[in-house]
C-alpha cells in the first residue's frame, strides 16, 4: 500500500484536480467542530430512525443505516431540510446494494440532481459560524470550480455513504452474535470506538480490496506484473490474517494490535475516517441500548451480496 510501484491511478493518468489538494482539505474541512455538531443531531436522529423502524418492517438496512449516514452527509455539506427527502431518494440510487424501493429515478438523473444540488448549496452566501465542509472548501480555495468542486462533493458521497452503512450494518449484525461485545457495550465496560476497531477488523466494508495500479514493469511474489496492471489487495483477508491477530476468526476485545486496513493506510488513508467511524459509533450505540432491544439479542435475517461489494442488502429483526 505505500509502494512507489503501486499508485492509485494509472501510469500517466491527469487527475481534473490536485487530488493531494482536496484530501488535505476534507481531513481540515472535518473539523471538531462539524464533527460535534454532526454527533449531536445524529444521536437525536439514530433515536428517531429506531422508533420507525416497523414503517420499513424492521429492515435494519433501510430503515437505520443507509438513512443515518445519509443524514450524516447532509450534515456535513450543509443540505437544508426542505432537500433532504430528495437527498436520501437520491442516494439510494447511487448505491448498488439497494432493493429496489418504487424509486423511478435513473443513476443518470441522480448525479444530475447532486450537481445541481451540490452548485445550489456552492452558490448560497456563507452565514457566520457556517461549519459544513463545502463553506470550508469556498473560502480555502475560491479558485476550484463549481463543477470540480460538485464532482468531488459527490465522489465523497458515493464512497462515503455505501462503506459506511455497509460498516454499521454489518456491525450490528456482529454484534447480535457476540454477546460478550454486546453487554461490553452497553455497560460501558469499555470505549465504543473500541468496539468499532475490533467489528471493522472482523468483518471490513471494503471487499473485495483495494485497486492499485503498477507503476513500472516489476515483479510480486515473483510474478511479473507488467506497467499499468491492476492489482487488488484484499484487505478483508488482511484482517484476518493469524500471523498479525490471535484467533482472527473471533470477535472479542482487548487486542493490543486490533487496527486494520480497512480504511487504508499512508497516504491514501481514507480522509472521511473520523466521520465514518462516529456513524458507525452512534449507530450501533443508539442500537444496542435502545428501548426495543435492550433485553434481548436480536435475531436477523440477514440477505447478503458479494457484487461489487460484499454487504448486507437487507438485515430484517425478527420479533
Amino acid at each position: 500500500m505505500t509502494d512507489p510501484q503501486f499508485g492509485r491511478t494509472p501510469p500517466d493518468f491527469q487527475a481534473p484536480f490536485d487530488v493531494s489538494a482536496v484530501r488535505n482539505f476534507v481531513v481540515a474541512g472535518l473539523s471538531r467542530s462539524l464533527l460535534a455538531q454532526v454527533e449531536r443531531r445524529l444521536i437525536a436522529h439514530a433515536s428517531r430512525l429506531i422508533a420507525n423502524l416497523s414503517d420499513f418492517g424492521f429492515d435494519i438496512v433501510s430503515g437505520y443505516c443507509m438513512p443515518l449516514t445519509a443524514f450524516a452527509f447532509c450534515e456535513v455539506f450543509g443540505t437544508p431540510q426542505k432537500d433532504r427527502t430528495e437527498f436520501l431518494k437520491n442516494s439510494w440510487v447511487l448505491t448498488p446494494l439497494r432493493e429496489d424501493r418504487d424509486i423511478d429515478i435513473t443513476a443518470d438523473e441522480a448525479i444530475a440532481w447532486f450537481r445541481a444540488h451540490i452548485k445550489s448549496l456552492l452558490s448560497t452566501t456563507v452565514s457566520d459560524g457556517q461549519l459544513d465542509i463545502l463553506s470550508f472548501f469556498r473560502n480555502q480555495d475560491p479558485s476550484v470550480s463549481d463543477d470540480d468542486m460538485a464532482g468531488f462533493a459527490i465522489s465523497m458521497l458515493v464512497a462515503g455513504n455505501d462503506s459506511a452503512a455497509n460498516l454499521l450494518s454489518s456491525s450490528i449484525f456482529n454484534l447480535s452474535k457476540t454477546p460478550t461485545l454486546l453487554t461490553a457495550l452497553r455497560e460501558e465496560q469499555c470505549d465504543v470506538s473500541e468496539i468499532v476497531r475490533e467489528l471493522v477488523r472482523f468483518d471490513s466494508p471494503v471487499y473485495p480490496g483495494i485497486s492499485r495500479y503498477a507503476q513500472e514493469d516489476t515483479l510480486l511474489l515473483n510474478q511479473p506484473v507488467a506497467r499499468g496492471d491492476l492489482i487488488i489487495l484484499p484487505i478483508a483477508a488482511a484482517g484476518r490474517d493469524p500471523g498479525v491477530f490471535n484467533s482472527p476468526e473471533t470477535c472479542r476485545l482487548g487486542r493490543q494490535n486490533a487496527r486494520s486496513l480497512a480504511f487504508g493506510y499512508g497516504q491514501h488513508f481514507c480522509p472521511g475516517y473520523q466521520l465514518a467511524a462516529r456513524v458507525v459509533e452512534i449507530g450501533i450505540s443508539a442500537f444496542a441500548n435502545s428501548t426495543i432491544f435492550e433485553t434481548i439479542i436480536p435475531r436477523f435475517e440477514p440477505r447478503w451480496t458479494s457484487l461489487p461489494l460484499r454487504a448486507l442488502v437487507r438485515l430484517r429483526l425478527v420479533q
